[in-house]
């Protein structure tokens, strides 16, 4: 008996120890984004929100009353669709000082996430599966967007699980992962996607013959109309099978969350303007809104995404190349990545779903199908043509360029700029002092006409003594009342002369205001003016009281 390649030594290895992948994936996901998230900084200002309501949540329970956005819909009808979310943050933030907690709590997701997608990818039949999570893991955007203390990894994990439940057929489980989902986020329809298309994909795949019989019949007897039908018949009965009772369970299972829910049927409402007006029809061209809802550029795109850009196109071509090889789950994999990248190029947001899926996409496409069979048998002829060729130093050259240096420096560059950017954001202090001030000087439940929508988090984060104009997104103060919108713009941005007691005090019904550093035109024009007095300043903001009104 001839003795083994190492390659087939190694595939036997991995074959009967390849479990051992999790912990390490996991360890190495946790390291990294501990040392990400090392400094005392927040790279989304929703970070704050989300620690201040876990901290409430810990000490009252579960919010149902919000009275700190005075001019929204949340002010009467509070909904919390990342309920699931922060009921995960409640310890952290319980046994830890708040900030702390939930940056505790962020790594934990975010490496309990890499762990669930690399059983994931080796249940389905990934290839080299521990490889494809590790570079998952030097994805540039991928990393941001877990790194953010957001619902982000909650919603992955969930969604990836559902994905492995329709996959294996394990419906009741999927209809309560749906009911969770509904509690956990606001994109919990992104589950009746994942099923339908997978479902879809499995289905026309596995009756590959009666869809070819049914569009191109081989043989004269199959034109006839009674045997295309019989085809068609087939091909629905499997699509009824495979992907409409999941799709089904899935959506009966996020309804039950809907309405099972403790902020029915106020949610209901709230979920039409975050999913619908603010998600799918946004208002980016009308208002000003937030940064991950505007399209990603191209110019930072490709440089972002290039090693998998790079491997995602030559799995596109093998797929195309190699269709009557390719699985169901090749084409669930590779239509899902593809509609997330079309959101993508929506809404940056969705950065966070194109990456893990492209990568599941290609471990997939080259364990699970022919693809990857059909290339290992021809690895000797392959090799055999490198070493045979003239240019085979170049060649074996450039290989180990791509592999040993051009990839590791991408992902090194990735991450140092992650970290740079999660370094230099916004620290955990900012505005302490106004807040402290503000709480300690003003009647509970003063409203603070503040400078700016995204300002709230960090000053309900520090004082939640006090209450607020808008928060969260400002299409929540356009929705409820769009003259008051644009006259908090006005004023805001220093366009509004002469008349900012009136609207402040009369329209707003505020006494307070705080300003930033960063509105110094706002800033001056207050100090000019005599309704005003300022009764704090500090390096970073100044807190103005306006005079003319009687105490509250």
């Amino acid at each position: 008996m001839h003795r083994r390649s190492w390659w087939l030594r190694f595939q036997s290895w991995v074959a009967h120890h390849g479990w051992i992948g999790g912990p390490i994936i996991f360890l190495a996901a946790a390291g990294v984004f501990t040392w990400l998230l090392l400094d005392p900084t927040f790279a989304d200002p929703d970070s704050f929100y989300h620690a201040r309501l876990a901290q409430l949540m810990s000490e009252q329970g579960i919010i149902t009353s919000f009275p700190y956005l005075r001019y929204t819909y949340l002010y009467e009808h509070f909904t919390d669709h990342h309920l699931l979310y922060h009921l995960i943050l409640v310890p952290f933030v319980k046994w830890l000082p708040m900030f702390t907690g939930v940056k505790v709590a962020t790594i934990f997701l975010a490496a309990t996430f890499f762990l669930v997608w690399f059983y994931i990818a080796r249940s389905i039949g990934g290839w080299l599966p521990s490889l494809a999570a590790f570079l998952l893991l030097a994805t540039r955007p991928f990393d941001f967007r877990l790194g953010l203390t957001k619902a982000s990894a909650l919603a992955l994990i969930l969604l990836f699980v559902g994905f492995w439940l329709v996959v294996q057929k394990k419906y009741p489980w999927l209809f309560l992962l749906g009911f969770l989902y509904a509690w956990a986020h606001g994109g919990f329809a992104l589950l009746w996607v994942v099923a339908g298309i997978t479902g879809t994909a499995m289905a026309l795949s596995d009756n590959r013959t009666h869809l070819r019989q049914l569009f191109f019949p081989t043989s004269a007897p199959d034109h006839s109309l009674w045997l295309r039908w019989q085809h068609a018949k087939r091909l629905l009965k499997a699509w009824w099978k495979e992907a409409c009772i999941p799709t089904l369970v899935a959506f009966i299972g996020t309804v039950a969350g809907t309405l099972f829910n403790p902020y029915v049927p106020n949610n209901m409402r709230f979920l039409w303007q975050q999913v619908v007006q603010i998600g799918l029809v946004n208002y980016q061209d009308v208002i000003t809104v937030g940064a991950e809802w505007y399209p990603y550029p191209w110019q930072f795109l490709v440089p972002d995404t290039a090693i998998l850009g790079i491997t995602f196109i030559s799995v596109i071509v093998l797929t195309v190349w190699f269709h009557k090889r390719t699985t169901g789950l090749s084409w669930a994999t590779l239509l899902l990545t593809l509609f997330f990248f079309a959101l993508t190029l929506k809404s940056r947001r969705f950065i966070e779903y194109a990456v893990p899926w492209g990568w599941l996409c290609v471990t997939v496409t080259w364990g699970a199908t022919d693809i990857g069979r059909h290339l290992e048998q021809r690895w000797t002829k392959i090799r055999a043509f490198i070493l045979s060729s003239n240019w085979h130093t170049a060649l074996s050259a450039l290989l180990v360029m791509y592999f040993v240096v051009i990839i590791p420096a991408i992902a090194a560059k990735g991450l140092y700029d992650n970290k740079r950017q999660f370094s230099t954001s916004i620290p955990m202090n900012r505005w302490q002092g106004a807040a402290a001030w503000m709480s300690e000087h003003t009647p509970e439940g003063s409203l603070v006409f503040h400078d700016d929508w995204d300002g709230f988090p960090l000053l309900f984060a520090h004082d939640p003594h006090n209450t607020y104009i808008i928060g969260l997104d400002p299409t929540f103060l356009y929705l409820y009342d769009e003259n008051l919108y644009w006259k908090y713009v006005n004023v805001t941005t220093g366009k509004e002369e002469g008349r900012l007691s009136e609207i402040i005090g009369q329209d707003f019904q505020a006494r307070y205001v705080f300003v930033a550093v960063d509105h110094a035109r706002l800033q001056n024009q207050l100090r000019r003016d005599e309704d005003f007095e300022e009764v704090y300043k500090d390096d970073e903001a100044s807190v103005f009281l306006l005079e003319e009104q009687n105490p509250l």
